[in-house]
């Protein structure tokens, strides 16, 4: 699916940078009776003019529960997440 997604991507004009996979998780709330499903952080730039295309393709797509896509400006996108340790 990840591979499929990132075809996508570039089928679109975009180019993946990162894809960061996670476990799969209990979603809030109980949905269409899925509760729960594998979350994924892909990374991609692309075109403005192709984003809303990309996204109506993302909607459609069966194996996708939910998505989110967030734009950020140039500096954001090369920043380095820090996540801090937990205090034991």
């Amino acid at each position: 699916m990840i591979e499929k997604l990132e075809k996508d991507i570039q089928k679109a004009g975009g180019k993946p940078v990162k894809v960061e996979r996670m476990d799969k998780r209990p979603f809030a709330r109980v949905a269409r009776k899925v509760d729960s499903g594998y979350y994924v952080n892909v990374i991609f730039e692309m075109a403005p003019q192709s984003l809303s295309s990309f996204r109506s393709k993302l909607k459609l797509d069966e194996d996708v529960f939910r998505s989110m896509i967030f734009v950020a400006g140039p500096q954001t996108a090369r920043r380095k997440m820090t996540v801090p340790a937990p205090v034991s």
